[in-house]
């Protein structure tokens, strides 16, 4: 909460016609030095203290063109009023000595008083309690003196905030409370509002929150009945702190804001420091600290900036907390000393002696003004009456009395000095104890905090080494860049690439499945080498019931060029063999008579104990085909079951074969040609380098050239960053990993549509109600026909066209990739690019960057225009140029967010 300290005065009517009067030189100076000085404080002062400041220097010109002293220190004062509600405290005074030097030249001491209560306000600011009471108890002399009551009372409130800044609130409530009967007695209803102000921000301290309240209330429309901008920024600030200690933050955020624009508007700086202060004490509360930090931060360099002691001392100490807080123990334990330091120099001894000292004395020369007065209508009273000597024995009693005062005094003065100056040492003693305790936890805060740096520091290293490699980046983009730059040590954004392409021929064609070495007679899969696969054919779809070597012969399941003698094959009619056939035909194992019956596998010479052979009710048969030649091309047992390599007509997904419907079997398609024309690993899942017939579902297959034909990458952002952004980074890599190389996704929506899944799988196995996951803008693109398939979540994608210069914009799904209420499948877009168009894909780290000359964000208005400014360069100085650009911009502050952007040129 921040005190009204009366500095300026009161605001006068707002009339435009005074300007004119100013400028009408028929008038006399009498006339136009009132007009202006109203104009100005009626107008301006108090709400564009800038523009007064330019419109008094007209005064003061005129003033001095004149040569009329009062009306120069008139202007100097309206000046210095300026300056000191823009918190330029420095100037302010320069500008109130010189006012004052002109009230003392002139011979009008009694308008000195203004000057000395202003510059008691800035003393006070400073924490200079000492210099402003002074400051008041002389401007306090020369207003009872003439019996000003409005001076009087001015300086009875600012003497009030002293003593409540002390601590000593009773003494406070005795000032503020004469200071409001002389303003009820005068009828200075704004005058009032400042007493008001003040008494609730004394009951707020006291825990009277419902009184607090009332009078901030009242305060404030007393202040927004006189147009008071400064007041009613005070009003609104001191309702929400009080709000704000009743914990009722819903009420206090939307006081604080409005208080906040008024302090900026009025360029009030220290009404600034003390509304973001108070606003960072909210999210302390709430545990938002790194915004907490931010604000109270600001606050403090504001508070140092203009000189405010008190204002800096409570953001030092709330840093103190957060810091704390957040386990960052070096940057908690500087901001403690900070603010001891501060809170010893405001309250210290030496401070409250020089206070009291002044209070004294202040006393002493009311009481000596007083019977000084007295003295002289003594002497007038004794000249009326021709007694001279009986007055001058008055005189030596009453110098007797004031000497007997005086010496009584001394002893007390010494008295509380002594007792001053024992507490001083054995603070001392104290302090000297804790400063030794404080060194010894440092030392092992520091101890600490490198532990954890280096344990942070070698997280990075794991970190990057998921990340894809320089190296890997430049083969399968080779005109890009990509601008990475942690918040921290460790970041929640990343950057994710992989390659893929069909399988091809040397010729760089595509094939559905694999091919040989010359891209010929194969539809199934090829091995590591390209050789011998199982379940292939020819060009025509011939001669296959397996696989066979580059000419065609003598392998398992294959015939010869005359398709005859096979191992493991048949004639044109099902005769001779089904089995395997020496050179002469003879003794075959496997082979089956005219009916095709009591066949199995193989026998052995005497036709005994076969490998693969049925008994004569043809059971635990493998490799052959009852009469109907059905439901095996291995073998079935009497339930058509269990073979390798076999179904019965009900099953499916077998190794090797088709059902009875010629579904989905390892080796085999259906009618229509789809659901593999490869194979199946043993579990039954997709094999690299398959595809069906629409070439979907393929997974790091690279081209006969080894260079990939379409690449996915993309710019991810988790939530937070540093360590727990980094932990949740690690989670959404993997699942986009798996998505990729386990499930055999290529099109962006499917790939963030099973991302999700899988996240959201791997949270729910916590006991806890984790929420977290990323935004993402992925990317597919075909190098060899320039198409781009592309989904976001939440973030976008742009495109900048050569041809036309113009940018595209592409907005993601208003969906993470996490838990989400209203969860929907991600929506696919596909793109036809041109030769030399620039794809652009970020996170909103670069956009959300406080800085520039008024510390604002750098909006993604700022980022288009920025991107369209560097398109046409290549793209390591588009690199150079936009990482230059996000430092110019961010400056001295800090960063707020991990930046990540990534730029494709096709």
């Amino acid at each position: 909460m921040w005190l009204c300290v009366f500095g300026p005065g009161v605001a006068y009517s707002s009339q435009d016609s005074l300007y004119q009067v100013w400028k009408d030189e028929t008038q006399h100076d009498t006339t136009r030095f009132k007009a202006i000085k109203s104009f100005i404080w009626g107008n301006y002062l108090f709400s564009r203290p800038d523009t007064a400041c330019v419109i008094a220097h007209e005064q003061l010109d005129y003033a001095v063109k004149r040569r009329n002293l009062l009306k120069q220190a008139d202007a100097y004062n309206t000046i210095g009023i300026s300056w000191y509600f823009r918190s330029e405290f420095d100037s302010a005074l320069v500008y109130y000595e010189k006012g004052l030097d002109c009230v003392r030249r002139s011979g009008m001491y009694r308008a000195a008083s203004a000057f000395l209560n202003n510059m008691g306000t800035i003393e006070m600011a400073r924490g200079n309690y000492a210099v402003a009471i002074e400051k008041f108890n002389q401007g306090l002399k020369i207003e009872e003196l003439k019996r000003d009551t409005l001076s009087a009372a001015n300086c009875h409130l600012n003497i009030g905030i002293v003593y409540y800044r002390q601590g000593e609130y009773d003494r406070a409530r005795e000032y503020y409370l004469l200071a409001d009967a002389l303003y009820l007695k005068i009828g200075s209803e704004p005058n009032r509002g400042n007493v008001l102000n003040n008494l609730g921000v004394m009951e707020n301290e006291l825990k009277n929150s419902l009184l607090a309240i009332s009078y901030h209330e009242e305060a404030f429309a007393i202040r927004q009945k006189n147009n008071d901008q400064v007041g009613m920024g005070a009003s609104l600030n001191n309702l929400a702190t009080t709000y704000m200690d009743m914990r009722d933050f819903e009420k206090a955020l939307p006081y604080f804001s409005e208080a906040l624009k008024i302090a900026e508007a009025t360029q009030d700086m220290v009404s600034v420091s003390a509304v973001k202060f108070n606003m960072a004490n909210i999210y302390l509360d709430q545990g938002k600290l790194d915004e907490s930090i931010r604000m109270a931060t600001e606050a403090y360099e504001i508070a140092t900036t203009v000189g405010a002691i008190s204002e800096r001392k409570q953001a030092a100490e709330l840093l103190y907390t957060a810091y704390k807080k957040k386990a960052d123990y070096k940057q908690s334990l500087e901001m403690h000393e900070t603010f001891m330091h501060l809170k010893d120099s405001i309250t210290s001894d030496e401070n409250k002696s020089a206070i009291i000292r002044q209070e004294y004395k202040a006393e002493y020369e009311k009481m000596a003004v007083a019977d000084s007065l007295k003295s002289v209508e003594e002497k007038k009273l004794q000249k009326a009456e021709l007694a001279t000597e009986r007055a001058e024995n008055h005189r030596r009693e009453q110098f007797s009395i004031f000497l007997v005062i005086g010496l009584l005094a001394a002893v007390v003065f010494g008295f509380i000095i002594y007792k001053r100056l024992r507490i001083t040492r054995e603070q001392k003693a104290i302090i000297e104890e804790q400063k030794i305790t404080v060194t010894h936890a440092f030392d092992q805060l520091e101890e600490k905090n490198k532990e954890i740096l280096d344990s942070i520091t070698y997280a990075k290293r794991i970190q990057s080494a998921i990340l894809p490699s320089r190296k890997f980046v430049s083969q399968v983009l080779a005109d890009a860049f990509i601008l990475y730059q942690p918040k921290d040590i460790v970041a929640g954004d990343f950057y994710w690439i992989e390659s893929y392409a069909g399988a091809s021929d040397s010729e760089g064609k595509k094939y559905a499945g694999a091919s040989d070495s010359k891209g010929k007679k194969y539809a199934g899969a090829l091995d590591s080498v390209g050789k011998n696969a199982t379940d292939a054919s020819d060009s025509k779809g011939k001669n296959n019931a397996g696989a066979s070597d580059s000419g065609g012969e003598n392998e398992l399941g294959a015939l010869d060029s005359e398709g005859e003698n096979a191992v493991g094959a048949s004639d044109s009619k099902g005769k001779k063999n089904a089995g395997a056939s020496d050179s002469e035909g003879k003794k075959y194992a496997g082979a089956s008579d005219s009916e095709g019956k009591n066949y199995a596998g193989a026998l052995d010479s005497v036709g005994k104990n076969a490998t693969d052979a049925s008994d004569s009710e043809g059971k635990k048969n493998a490799g052959v085909s009852d009469s109907g030649g059905e439901n095996a091309v291995g073998a079935s047992d009497s339930k058509g079951k269990n073979a390798v390599g076999v179904s019965d007509s009900g099953e499916e997904n077998e190794l090797g074969t088709l059902d009875s419907k010629g579904k989905n079997y390892a080796g085999a398609s259906d009618s229509k040609g789809k659901n593999y024309a490869g194979a199946l690993d043993s579990v039954g899942k997709k094999n690299a380098g398959v595809s069906d017939s629409g070439g979907e579902n393929l997974v790091a297959v690279s081209a006969s050239d080894g260079k990939a034909d379409c690449v996915l990458f993309a710019a991810a952002d988790c939530t937070g960053h540093g360590v727990p952004g980094a932990l949740v980074s690690v989670v959404c890599h993997n699942a986009l990993n798996r998505s990729v190389r386990e499930y055999g996704l290529t099109d962006p929506a499917k790939i963030l549509d099973k991302t999700r899944e899988i996240v959201v799988h791997e949270f729910e196995k916590s006991d806890e109600n984790v929420r977290d996951g990323m935004d993402i803008s992925l990317c597919a693109l075909s190098l060899s026909s320039l198409t781009l398939a592309w989904a976001g979540a939440n973030n976008p994608l742009w495109v900048v066209r050569k041809s036309t210069g113009a940018l595209e914009e592409l907005k993601g799904d208003k969906q993470p990739i996490g838990k989400f209420a209203d969860a929907k499948p991600f929506t696919g877009h596909q793109l036809q690019l041109e030769k030399g168009d620039t794809i652009y894909v970020f996170t909103d780290g670069f956009q959300d960057q406080f800085g520039g000359d008024k510390g604002k964000k750098f909006k993604a208005s700022s980022l288009k225009e920025l991107i369209l400014e560097v398109t046409a360069l290549p793209m390591p100085e588009q690199l150079h140029k936009i990482q230059h650009a996000f430092e110019d911009w961010r400056g001295s502050l800090e960063q707020v967010d991990d930046v990540c952007l990534i730029g494709v040129r096709v």
